[in-house]
């Protein structure tokens, strides 16, 4: 797990996925990943009209965030992102910007880092969701309490970080509860397969393969 290229490790699953936009139908999301039962790697991209963003992803055990890395490109501009969770559950990041990008914040962490004391995931995309899902057990049918939780959010396309809480839980029909707990609050039902993939993100996205 020291680089960001997929391999096939003893006792892992590697899939490859795509999703298509509910909110915007020109967005297509894609991720490739190794999935392992304690921890994963993945590497994937959206792609818009307007930008092109590719990432990748390197969780330690517990499927705990330890780099991931981001890129967006929007021809007249482009942005970077390195961020980075240690042992001791510090987080810090290296972040460039390159042209204007109207009305966004710079890339990289937006609050002082200790805001994300506690984190252990970061969110960008569908993707991602996997790791709270497979870290509380929700993908296997059993009986979860609920979770809140503290997440490093990457927003697209400045590729800043903001903290922001999240509770997951079980819906109804065995799908995945995720209340977002900052304002605006919000709740959505997750479809997940058993290996704790999204299916379905209700207003974001639904998987095509």
């Amino acid at each position: 797990m020291a680089g960001t290229t997929l391999g096939r490790a003893a006792g892992t699953v590697w899939r490859h996925l795509l999703w298509r936009g509910i909110d915007d139908p020109r967005r297509i999301d894609s991720a490739e990943i190794e999935l392992a039962p304690d921890w994963l790697l993945a590497r994937g991209e959206t792609v818009l009209p307007d930008y092109r963003l590719t990432w990748s992803l390197i969780t330690g055990p517990g499927f705990v965030t330890e780099t991931l890395r981001a890129a967006v490109d929007g021809g007249t501009w482009s942005r970077r992102l390195t961020l980075h969770r240690d042992a001791s559950g510090r987080w810090s990041d290296e972040a460039e910007a390159r042209g204007e990008l109207e009305g966004q914040p710079p890339p990289g962490l937006v609050d002082d880092a200790y805001a994300l004391d506690g984190a252990l995931d970061c969110e960008l995309g569908p993707a991602t969701v996997t790791m709270p899902v497979r870290r509380l057990g929700l993908h296997t049918g059993h009986p979860v309490p609920r979770h809140e939780a503290l997440v490093a959010r990457v927003e697209v396309p400045s590729l800043a970080v903001l903290p922001a809480r999240r509770s997951y839980g079980r819906g109804p029909g065995g799908a995945v509860r995720l209340d977002t707990l900052d304002h605006p609050w919000s709740r959505a039902d997750l479809l997940v397969d058993a290996d704790g993939l999204v299916l379905e993100f209700p207003t974001l996205a639904r998987r095509i393969t």
